[in-house]
């Protein structure tokens, strides 16, 4: 969507992100795609969350003999009040994982410990890689953060308990310090009889709370239930009133996620906005069908609590400070113009579905959906034609009470949507609701009401018409804004 490394043999994974004083720093697992995994943590800068100019790496995998001599694993940065700033990072030797730390004094040149500083330890988690249903010692992922009731430093990982179940027996575990250099083992936080692992677990509070995001999918082998069917493999969370103890699943615990078969959006993370604290959530993007998984980090998002405590994704307005105004040309469809009524232009067609002139690889559309009956689709149509006679239709479709994203086409002279490729659950119970689409290159965020429903990657550059899309209803668009974007 924003940033990927600019040359064709990397590409990007997990990522952290760090509010400082010369702009945001982004860190990422930096993959040779000749490789599948890991030797180098990436680096890029940004004054404004949108803009991405690629800097010096910032570490590498060291010569075998070394601890992390293997492939590196997801980190995150502490800023310490002296001054410098804590890398902690993962590497895996031997199936072993391991968790060190680099040091620096300005993000840019680092020093590594030359040791690890959390390994894994009996009794209370797994040791032993021929034990694991992964055949490996999880301990990777960790969450650094600073308690000022305790003045302690408490770390969150990645783990698994011993002696588990191969569908069960991941946990949450926790090592605390004074020093960030020495760390004490304590029992796990969480523990799970349904998740085989708990990847890059991000623990905070917000509004009187404490939560706890993970990533799991299916391809660990333990096919949990989810509140949507639709949303499997992706970032989920955790609510506590307590930060070591008393961690609790939501009726609708997910964050952001996708079907079995797809990647959309895996690893969702959250940091403090530096100016008024609020919780920026962040995540990468992946392109499933490209046969070496090629990623790209997504546009920055603000994360929401509900009263009742339940987190939401909401759309930031980063990106709208860089986009264009399209004016709405012709009505291809009817091969007329638009007509000005109060003050808007407006237009109206019986067909279903009604064209606008430009293409949508670069866009953000914006638009107001009022169905006039119960039941029925509408919605978007993007990218018409960069595919023999077909396209991508993002549709409300009511009597599913989902949001859906799959490819339409043309049938018998008619567009026709095929079943869907994403789908998320929501409330269609309204008749008007506000659609956000953001489109960059292969990337897509879709929001329902300022809310993040569905991030998704497609395999076509979304070149081709935009319009659109009635069916089985009749539906009037309003308030209808697109823009091109300008970087």
């Amino acid at each position: 969507m924003l940033y990927a490394p600019e040359s064709p043999l990397h590409g990007l994974w997990d990522t952290w992100l760090l509010p400082a004083e010369d702009g945001y720093h982004l860190f990422y697992l930096k993959r040779d795609l000749r490789d599948r995994f890991a030797k180098t943590i990436g680096h890029a800068i940004s004054p404004d969350l949108v803009h991405w100019t690629s800097v010096r790496d910032a570490l590498h995998a060291e010569a075998s003999g070394t601890w992390d001599s293997g492939w590196l694993m997801t980190g995150m940065i502490v800023p310490h009040h002296d001054g410098r700033y804590y890398m902690f990072y993962g590497a895996m030797v031997d199936q072993v994982q391991r968790i060190g730390v680099a040091i620096s004094d300005d993000l840019y040149h680092w020093h590594k410990h030359p040791q690890p500083v959390m390994q894994a330890c009996a009794p209370f988690y797994e040791t032993d890689p021929r034990r694991s249903p992964n055949h490996e010692v999880a301990w990777r992922d960790p969450c650094v953060i600073y308690d000022a009731d305790s003045a302690q430093y408490y770390a969150f990982i990645c783990a698994r308990v011993p002696n588990a179940s191969h569908s069960g027996g991941a946990c949450i575990a926790v090592c605390r310090s004074s020093d960030l250099l020495t760390w004490e083992t304590l029992p796990p936080a969480f523990i799970s009889d349904e998740y085989v692992c708990m990847e890059v677990p991000d623990v905070f509070r917000l509004n009187g709370r404490y939560y706890l995001m993970f990533s799991t999918a299916y391809w660990f082998d333990s096919y949990y239930q989810t509140a949507d069917p639709n949303c499997v493999n992706g970032t989920f969370y955790l609510v506590s009133d307590h930060l070591l103890e008393g961690w609790r699943r939501p009726a609708e615990p997910i964050v952001v996620a996708s079907r079995e078969s797809r990647l959309d959006s895996y690893v969702g993370r959250s940091v403090a906005h530096p100016s008024d604290g609020s919780r920026l959530f962040y995540h990468h993007m992946v392109r499933r069908q490209h046969p070496n998984d090629l990623a790209s980090f997504g546009a920055v998002k603000q994360l929401a609590a509900t009263p009742e405590g339940a987190l939401r994704v909401l759309a930031r307005r980063d990106v709208d400070q860089f986009t264009r105004a399209l004016e709405p040309g012709e009505l291809y469809t009817l091969g007329g113009t638009w007509h000005a009524h109060n003050g808007e232009l407006c237009g109206q067609a019986s067909a279903p579905s009604l064209y606008l002139p430009y293409g949508t690889e670069a866009v953000l559309i914006e638009t107001q959906i009022h169905f006039a009956c119960e039941s029925g689709i509408a919605g978007l149509v993007i990218g018409y034609g960069c595919a023999a006679e077909q396209g991508l239709c993002i549709a409300l479709n009511r009597a599913a009470s989902q949001l859906e994203v799959g490819l339409c086409g043309a049938e018998f002279g008619a567009l026709r949507r095929f079943p869907p490729i994403q789908a998320r659950r929501a409330d269609l119970s309204n008749t008007d609701y506000r659609l956000r689409v953001l489109v960059r290159t292969h990337y897509l965020d879709v929001y329902l009401d300022e809310v993040l429903l569905i991030a998704f990657s497609w395999a076509h550059m979304p070149y081709g018409k935009t319009g659109f899309y009635v069916e089985n209803a009749a539906a009037y668009f309003s308030q209808s804004h697109f823009a091109a974007l300008t970087f």
